[in-house]
């Protein structure tokens, strides 16, 4: 019952704040329809001025561009010489035919409002134009007529008298065969008292026609475009009866007549150009005010029904609206707890309890962070352990729990050095544990100080201290040279001397070589170990380099350590860095020392009983592989027994490789498909799939980089936004649904990022679609 009261206060506090914001539009739509109506005349009339303002000055621009052009026409010198000819047939006028009609450029190719141009010469009768020449009675006859008209009205319209500009209203014509309906332009070539001829433009009704499509003619509506005589060039109607032109004798050059009877109750908007012509349209005043009769009859029904859709669309909205936040604080309550009078006051108001929650939340985050930063000195000395041992298994492995922790490596070559402060031979008790405690912390500052940023230090025993060396130290210099040594050993020597002079306690160094990579710290954090064991012969060297010491021949070279590493790098199937600590070990023990033959014989034995304790953790086949390079151990020489060794070993990191590749094949395939089937989760991310498979985040989004080839959110986002564009193409689902149905709780945030990812909005997407669809649609029905 307490939930049940709790939810409906929830949906109280939503739903109460949509009705009033329901009845503010109401209001206000009552208060303003009185205006309604002559707001809608003002509309109707700007939009229509502004359209035939727009019209008339393309017209006038497009008219400008003929006058240029037949200005051009009249200054052309081989048609002002053409004039003149009366017999074009004789001598050499013929070429000079041919000349004039090549001197011609073919206007209508550029300029798309000139449907043709032609040249009528009257001394010589001829018709002409860039690509052909006619006698007038063939050109009437043959190519252009005027419908109703003779040839003898032809000529007498063109060449009875002078014409300045003079442009002729919209006929219909037959040119080539086919039919057309043009204005003809009319220009008269010679003088007033004495024309020679004309140059007549036609030009398409249809591009005229064009400037007025754009008005709302629908209901017996009506346009047109009247010169300054009042004589109509041409009009468009949406009804059968002829546009009959109207006397605006008297009245203003711009304005409106409002619907009476003498008008046919049309609504009739004009403008007058510059040039003296009218641009007319009337429109039915049953079109013009369509929404205003529509809401003067049905407002009270419209608002007794936006009221009641208002009504029910806030219920839902706050239903909807309000099942999120409960669900929030129904959750908070059940994890966190919420029994008590304070958490059950505080859910009155849900907001501040969640508001509360979050800040316990943040509170207790930051707690875990200050608890993290407490533990990190623990978890950088468990990683030193393990680098020590080689007990990390892969350099991927080794750089993402550096990075976890916070350890940054400078370079790709590492040098291990051990600080001994124990003396020689001092046995300990309280008094001395006590000193070496003091001692260490001096130590360690003083070797920090040295180092900066170019080595970690690391407690291994009581009196021993290891250095770490990258970065600089070691990468500005080349590998294992004197230079390298030098500087090392200089470094290391003053931070002895030093000690030494202040304290008067003398600390030896051990250390090993300089190796590539991480993997190899553990094999030189050996050799400074082994090292140090010269310190107990007494040696006067503060400085105990492993490069140094005596190569000793009455044993072989194989420490329970080293074979711990090789074990490792077998386990985690790393076949060259494995192949390459055997040939290491193969060349301290053949090369470098010189063992008797069963020596060298043992040791190839140890190398056997290591790969033995291998064998229990692979397949059976690799085993009896494996178990056939024990042949070669009978009859062969020491070198064919360590190259099957090799072979052996092979196999096994092959083995061990292949099973992880297939472990970490079903896993990443497990992960996808989760994703696959929980992408519609607003809460899936790195944290619950991580829980989900039992790792770490960190290991996770690494892991999934690398066998997926994505980053985990983006590859998140992408199927996400697969499933939204299938949804938008193939439903009519709102986009905000949509949204909610591919895991995301924001609108604005689906929108971002599927703009961010595809380059067009959602909705442009859809429209996009649905155009590329229905035209696919309407080309496989026509062919």
């Amino acid at each position: 019952m307490k939930k049940r009261t709790r939810g409906d206060r929830i949906f109280r506090t939503f739903l109460i704040p949509y009705l009033v914001i329901l009845l503010i539009p109401l209001t206000i739509s009552v208060i303003n329809y009185t205006n309604t109506v002559r707001v809608v005349e003002d509309e109707v009339v700007k939009a229509n001025r502004t359209l035939l303002q727009q019209s008339s000055q393309i017209l006038n621009q497009r008219f400008s561009e003929i006058d240029m052009i037949v200005r051009q026409l009249q200054a052309n010198s081989k048609v002002i010489q053409f004039q003149y000819v009366e017999d074009p047939f004789e001598g050499v006028t013929p070429s000079r035919i041919l000349d004039t009609r090549l001197g011609l450029y073919d206007y209508s190719l550029s300029n798309n409002f000139l449907l043709e141009y032609f040249i009528f010469f009257k001394r010589s009768e001829l018709a002409m134009r860039p690509n052909m020449t006619y006698r007038f009675s063939e050109f009437y006859d043959q190519y252009l007529s005027y419908a109703g008209q003779s040839y003898s009205q032809w000529t007498e319209l063109f060449f009875s008298r002078y014409y300045d500009k003079h442009i002729l209203p919209a006929a219909a014509i037959t040119k080539g065969g086919k039919t057309y309906r043009v204005v003809t332009y009319i220009q008269s070539l010679g003088f007033p008292d004495h024309h020679n001829g004309s140059i007549v433009v036609l030009i398409d009704n249809d591009n005229i026609q064009k400037l007025l499509k754009g008005l709302n003619l629908s209901g017996g509506g009506w346009a047109y475009i009247a010169n300054e005589h009042n004589q109509i060039i041409s009009s468009v109607s949406s009804g059968s009866e002829p546009v009959t032109p109207i006397g605006f004798d008297g009245r203003e050059p711009n304005g409106v007549l409002l619907p009476d009877a003498s008008n046919g109750n049309r609504m009739i908007t004009y403008i007058t150009s510059d040039n003296g012509w009218k641009y007319v349209v009337a429109q039915p005043a049953a079109i013009v005010l369509e929404k205003v009769h529509y809401l003067k009859r049905d407002i009270y029904v419209v608002l007794a029904l936006s009221l009641l859709a208002g009504i029910v669309t806030a219920y839902f909205m706050a239903l909807r609206n309000s099942k999120p936040l409960k669900r929030i604080v129904n959750g908070i309550r059940e994890r966190f707890g919420g029994d008590n009078e304070s958490d059950q006051e505080q859910e009155k108001d849900a907001y501040r309890y969640i508001q509360n929650s979050f800040a316990a939340l943040a509170a207790n985050n930051e707690k875990l962070q200050a608890d993290y930063k407490e533990q990190l000195p623990f978890l950088k000395a468990a990683l030193f352990e393990r680098m020590m041992r080689g007990e990390l298994m892969n350099r991927q492995a080794m750089e993402a729990v550096s990075r976890h922790i916070g350890l940054q490596w400078n370079g790709s070559r590492f040098r291990v050095a051990i600080a001994d402060l124990g003396g020689y031979g001092e046995e300990y008790h309280p008094v001395v544990l006590e000193k070496l405690d003091m001692m260490r912390v001096v130590v360690k500052e003083a070797i920090q100080l040295r180092l900066g940023g170019s080595g970690y230090l690391h407690d291994i025993e009581q009196d021993k201290i290891v250095l770490l060396f990258h970065g600089h130290v070691s990468d500005s210099l080349p590998a294992n040279t004197g230079q390298t040594v030098k500087f090392i050993g200089s470094l290391l020597q003053s931070i002895s001397d030093e000690l030494d002079q202040q304290l008067q306690y003398k600390v030896v160094f051990g250390v090993g070589n300089e190796y590539d990579g991480v993997m190899n710290i553990a094999r030189s954090f050996e050799e400074a170990k082994f090292a140090l064991t010269y310190k107990m012969q007494r040696r006067p060297d503060t400085i105990i380099r492993y490069d140094e010491l005596p190569v000793t021949s009455n044993s072989f070279y194989y420490p329970s350590d080293v074979e711990q590493r090789i074990i490792h790098l077998v386990m985690a199937g790393e076949k060259r860095e494995t192949l390459r600590m055997l040939e290491e070990l193969y060349a301290v023990n053949f090369k470098d020392r010189q063992l008797t033959l069963t020596m060298q014989q043992l040791f190839v034995y140890e190398l056997w009983a290591t790969i033995a304790k291998l064998l229990d953790h692979v397949a059976g086949g690799i085993q009896g592989a494996a178990m056939e390079t024990s042949v070669v151990f009978r009859n062969h020489s020491v070198q064919e027994q360590f190259d099957a060794l090799l072979e052996a070993y092979g196999l096994v990191c092959d083995a061990v490789k292949e099973r992880l590749r297939s472990q970490h094949t079903e896993l990443s395939a497990d992960m996808t498909a989760h994703i696959q089937t929980a992408y519609m989760q607003p809460d899936l991310s790195l944290t619950t799939v991580s829980s989900r498979f039992g790792m770490s985040e960190v290991y996770l989004s690494q892991f999934f980089k690398e066998h997926v080839g994505i980053n985990f959110s983006d590859y998140v986002e992408q199927i996400r936004m697969d499933h939204a564009k299938t949804m938008l193409a193939e439903t009519e689902l709102p986009i905000q649904q949509i949204a909610g149905r591919v895991g995301y709780n924001s609108l604005n945030t689906f929108c971002r990022a599927f703009k961010r990812l595809n380059g067009v909005s959602a909705t442009s997407f859809r429209r996009t679609t649905a155009r590329l669809s229905g035209s696919g649609t309407a080309g496989i029905k026509k062919s």
